[in-house]
């Protein structure tokens, strides 16, 4: 299983807002979540807040099914409903724009 991190700068105050995005994902649109999950191969979802200075920071990190890394690069082509509501949602909350999958550097074993 391949892992993927995206690092997201937040707008500037949106920290509470970016907490309310996340509570429906294990409220109401628990299922929507589980299915875009499930679509792009993703088995897991862990996101951490981070300050640094001024500027705000969202961690976001995936586990990804073998093989299936590339149906999460055409995520940002997708025109299934739940996934343009995600994707409004990121660009209310985000000051940046979607720059495609970060480039693995180094993955070290011991």
């Amino acid at each position: 299983m391949s892992s993927v991190v995206f690092v997201n700068p937040l707008k500037p105050g949106k920290l509470a807002d970016y907490k309310a995005f996340m509570a429906e994902f294990t409220g109401p649109r628990r299922t929507e979540y589980i299915d875009l999950l499930t679509r792009y191969g993703l088995k897991t979802a862990k996101v951490y807040y981070h300050k640094i200075a001024d500027h705000e920071f969202v961690i976001v990190r995936h586990e990804v099914e073998p093989g299936k890394e590339a149906l999460l690069a055409g995520w940002m082509d997708s025109t299934h409903p739940f996934d343009l509501w995600f994707k409004t949602q990121l660009a209310s909350l985000h000051d940046f724009e979607y720059a495609g999958m970060p480039e693995a550097i180094l993955d070290f074993k011991v």
